[in-house]
């Protein structure tokens, strides 16, 4: 089975942006059955944020009106480190830099931190924190 992102599309190589976008979004279809239905990608200096928006299962959804969101999170939080590695492949093979930190605080977002500084990392975090409530998701 191909890899989702293996392959850049004319767009993505004239902007990464769209690159990474396509690409992990395109995993995290593989890994969860389904993507989000729109999603929003940041970059700045040494951080790259991706934001996705409803792409919870059906079942996903079911447990979130039940008021287990806690078990959501943590479930997508364990398959994406175990796919932790692919992830970042995506990230490193469109920017050219190495990823050094990945954090998933939240089921809706990934950030990874790219090069030397990961200091931007937790400005860039709290922006996530502040778009999700913004979205209505905590």
């Amino acid at each position: 089975m191909e890899r989702a992102g293996s392959e850049q599309q004319p767009d993505e190589q004239k902007d990464p942006r769209l690159a990474i976008q396509r690409g992990v979004i395109g995993l995290h279809k593989e890994l969860f059955g389904r993507g989000p239905v729109r999603s929003k990608l940041y970059m700045h200096e040494d951080s790259v944020l991706l934001l996705m928006y409803e792409g919870h299962t059906t079942g996903e959804e079911s447990l979130l009106q039940a008021g287990a969101g806690r078990t959501v999170a943590q479930g997508r939080v364990d398959v994406s480190e175990r796919a932790r590695t692919r992830f970042i492949e995506v990230v490193e093979r469109t920017t050219g830099r190495k990823v050094i930190e990945v954090a998933a605080r939240q089921a809706d977002a990934i950030c990874f931190a790219v090069g030397a500084d990961p200091g931007h990392l937790s400005e860039v975090l709290a922006h996530a924190k502040a778009a999700a409530q913004a979205a209505g998701r905590d």
